[in-house]
């Protein structure tokens, strides 16, 4: 699957790096230098997700931002967790998440570009298609809008937590997937909470068996002073 540069929002780890991507594309194949035994690190398979190549271009090494650095810092790390929202990530909307390492960076020159290196980094992992269920604002304790998925599942779903800043000085957020029949009455559920958060970071989470038709995150903070965090959260179903 391909995702077009404009207006896109791309989230890595604790980072929005949208600014600075000119051009970004996941494709569901398996990519030619991954055919040999060489670099088992590139590629990481995830149940559920197809495999996926991909490349992201733009100022990554650009004076005014650190986002260059930032991702070639992660070079051949595996299990990097990227979301990707097509505008914005208000809860419905539709998303790619990716579980991928970054394997090459290729720096480049242009006439056109501002005072700086540019490039392009080369990424390998596994893709899937999914809805976003918590916007990229700062936001209190509460609970999210229902999404309504159409139907319910049985295998399970992937979610994707991004926490990029807390404020108040909480000392621990806690963020839990509840489903509903109905879009009114629900609960929590099993396996669905991520770990407690404490500082800026990323987690994916793995929920096994039945989930119901509508979802929604439910945020808890615990102690600061009216502590607000801003994180987007994005589910797929398996």
């Amino acid at each position: 699957m391909a995702i077009r540069a404009t207006g896109q929002r791309i989230l890595v780890e604790q980072y929005e790096i949208s600014r600075w991507v000119r051009t970004q594309r996941f494709t569901e194949s398996i990519a030619e230098h991954d055919v040999t035994g060489m670099n088992q690190l590139a590629r990481e398979f995830v149940p559920g997700f197809p495999d996926a190549g991909g490349e992201l271009s733009g100022h990554l090494d650009h004076a005014i931002n650190a986002s260059g650095s930032t991702l070639k810092g992660m070079l051949g790390t595996p299990d990097r967790i990227w979301t990707v929202a097509y505008d914005t990530f208000a809860p419905g909307k539709d998303v790619d998440m990716a579980l991928a390492a970054l394997t090459a960076f290729r720096p480049s020159w242009s006439v056109q570009a501002p005072a700086g290196l540019a490039g392009s980094l080369i990424v390998n992992g596994a893709i899937a298609g999914g809805r976003s269920l918590q916007d990229l604002q700062a936001l209190g304790a509460g609970n999210g809008a229902w999404v309504d998925w159409g139907a319910s599942s049985t295998n399970g779903a992937v979610l994707h937590l991004h926490v990029l800043a807390i404020t108040g000085s909480p000392s621990g957020l806690d963020y839990v997937l509840e489903d509903s029949d109905d879009g009114v009455n629900g609960s929590p559920v099993t396996a669905g909470a991520f770990a407690t958060v404490t500082a800026p970071g990323a987690q994916r989470l793995i929920v096994p068996g039945t989930i119901r038709r509508y979802t929604r995150i439910v945020r808890s903070f615990t102690g600061g002073s009216t502590p607000t965090a801003t994180a987007a959260i994005a589910m797929a179903r398996r």
